[in-house]
């Protein structure tokens, strides 16, 4: 499996984290949860992270990859085109539930249903998008391009880091990096348990 194509599996991975720490939070809200704050900073980061890091490397490395597909023909191509195009959607309700949230944040008052619909409608666009990716589009990927193709898009897009989960965590994401530390120790000590 090229270098490429384990990135955006991990990346898929690294989304899931950060899409089931809002899920607890929207769960916890919605149940009204007494013993819990509702931590609106925790999803701000989270939705934040995930308006800027796919739009700027994770969607244009999908983008390249397509692309490089239908430069050599692959009839196939026109099954993903879709997965392409809701890109955008998804960006866009990215952009609405961070609004939401710095709404929240701004201490103006949104009532408590539109922010759980909202951010139920977010994770669950999120989540959707990424299975029908693995299942459909990277398979597709791993039976068409050679070694070459991959190396070839390699080779045409800007090297990047990870701002959350790379080696240089960037100061923006610290409170979510350290959140996302906890949740890892709190699930090995229930495995342990």
């Amino acid at each position: 499996m090229h270098a490429l194509l384990m990135t955006l599996r991990q990346d898929h991975a690294n989304f899931l984290r950060l899409l089931q720490c809002v899920q607890r939070e929207i769960d916890c809200l919605e149940l009204g949860a007494e013993n819990h704050t509702f931590n609106v900073a925790l999803i701000l980061e989270v939705l934040e992270y995930i308006h800027t890091y796919p739009q700027q490397w994770h969607h244009p490395l999908e983008d390249a990859l397509v692309a490089k597909l239908k430069a050599k023909g692959v009839e196939q191509v026109r099954d993903v085109q879709w997965l392409m195009d809701e890109h955008q959607m998804l960006e866009n309700q990215t952009k609405i539930a961070l609004k939401v949230y710095q709404h929240i944040a701004s201490d103006s008052v949104v009532p408590r249903e539109r922010v759980i619909e909202e951010t139920r409608g977010f994770v669950h666009g999120q989540l959707a998008h990424i299975h029908r990716e693995n299942a459909r589009l990277y398979p597709l990927l791993m039976r068409c391009l050679t070694d070459q193709d991959w190396d070839d898009v390699a080779e045409s897009l800007p090297k990047r880091e990870d701002g959350l989960f790379g080696s240089l965590q960037r100061a923006q994401y610290q409170n979510l990096g350290a959140q996302l530390v906890r949740e890892a120790q709190l699930t090995q000590s229930n495995v342990r348990d």
